[in-house]
């Protein structure tokens, strides 16, 4: 069985295995440098499943800060047809990859 977590950053919640890799939404910092994510909702090491009530006390999942790295271009638009209306954006997000070294509880 693999060991997993479900943490919550922001707004998104993540499930995460160790040694899996992650984009996720700019975080500052610096390439190779580590991060700890405290906000664990789940863990499941070996046999043992622990839920928090909201989060699982003592728990945090480790992770290195691998790549900063804009995302792929998403466009859209509006038309309105016999009216010569036209309208286009686009947008990149700014992304962060990170790989997750460990998952600790206590």
């Amino acid at each position: 069985m693999t060991d997993y977590a479900i943490i919550r950053k922001g707004l998104h919640q993540y499930s995460l295995k160790k040694g899996e890799y992650l984009d996720m939404p700019r975080i500052e910092g610096e390439v190779d440098s580590k991060l700890e994510f405290s906000d664990v909702l789940l863990t499941q090491i070996g046999d043992k499943t622990t839920i928090g009530q909201p989060v699982v006390k003592d728990a945090k999942v480790v992770c290195t800060i691998l790549k900063q790295f804009r995302g792929e271009k998403f466009e859209a638009g509006k038309f309105k047809a016999k009216s010569r209306y036209r309208k286009q954006w686009g947008y990149r997000a700014e992304l962060t990859r990170v790989r997750v070294d460990e998952i600790v509880t206590k």
